[in-house]
């Protein structure tokens, strides 16, 4: 089953590289520039195995994983 998550990104800021969320994949744990950056604040956070999404401007619409 295909999950649609793009709501979660909404609030999202331009300019943001990198979003992190839950392993639900139900929530935004964390975003930022870098990823290390955000891999850091999403396991400050609490969640040790992020879903990592990599943002394009100007609409914040998820990329596929790329590191």
């Amino acid at each position: 089953m295909i999950k649609d998550i793009s709501k979660l990104f909404i609030d999202i800021p331009k300019g943001v590289v990198w979003v992190a969320l839950d392993h639900d994949q139900q929530r935004v744990v964390a975003y930022g520039a870098t990823w290390d950056e955000v891999i850091q604040k999403a396991k400050d956070a609490g969640e040790d195995f992020p879903s990592m999404c990599k943002m394009r401007e100007p609409d914040a619409t998820p990329l596929p994983h790329t590191k």
